[in-house]
This record gives C-alpha cells, structure tokens and sequence, in this order.
C-alpha cells in the first residue's frame, strides 16, 4: 500500500469512527428511561426461590441504540452486595421511542441477604 492510499485510508477510517462516535454521544444514558422496575422474589417448583427484576425500557432518542443496565443488590443497610449488568435488548437495537421489557432476574442467584435493589442506565451503544 503505497503512502497516498494508507492516507486516504486513515481520513476515511477517522471519519467513520468520528461520526460513529457522534452518534453514540447523541444517545447517551440520558436518551434512555427506564420506565417501569419491579423486583420480586418467586418460589419455584420445589421450593427454589429465585428474582423476577422485570422493567421495562425506553429509548427517547431520536435514533436506534441500545442501554445497557446495571443492578446493584443492596442489603437491609444499603450496602451493595453484588452488581450486575445486562443489555435488555441483547445486541439489537431499540428503535426510536420504542421500548423493550426486560428481567434481569436470572442474573441473580437468591441470597435471602439481599433486600433492596437499585437499577440505573450505565452505558450505551449502537449496534
């Protein structure tokens, strides 16, 4: 690859990723609202409790991204035991105003110690 081309190739490279990276800043954690949370235990067929953190989430962004969720478990005082992240919508945008349920539940394995869990919007892509 002669040196004219590597240039050529850079420029395109660099404008690519400038415009990508604008797109992505346009739909920041903000873009996104988290519309409903509903953490609940469940008893399973032979006694097994386990979490159900259904929710549902809304992207108000004028354009298709994904929000990926952080879940913090939280004991009696408020201290975090474990936190957890996951993309509602797997590696699939959310279309412009359009939501997707989600439960993160399976994420969490039971610990009778956990009493309280907080959700928040921790980061954001374009697919």
């Amino acid at each position: 690859m002669n040196t004219k081309m590597l240039v050529m190739t850079l420029t395109i490279a660099a404008s690519l990723a400038h415009v990508a990276g604008n797109a992505v800043a346009a739909c920041g954690p903000d873009a996104f609202k988290i519309e409903s949370f509903e953490p609940s235990e469940k008893t399973r067929a032979g006694g097994r409790k386990v979490y159900s953190l259904k929710g549902v989430l809304v992207n108000t962004c004028a354009e298709a991204a994904a929000a990926e969720l952080k879940i913090d478990a939280k004991n009696d005082d408020g201290q975090i035991l474990r936190t957890e992240t996951g993309w509602p919508a797997g590696s699939n945008n959310i279309a412009a105003g359009a939501s997707a349920p989600f439960d993160l539940g399976p994420l969490f394995r039971y610990d009778d110690k956990i009493k309280y869990f907080g959700i928040s919007i921790s980061n954001t892509k374009s697919w």
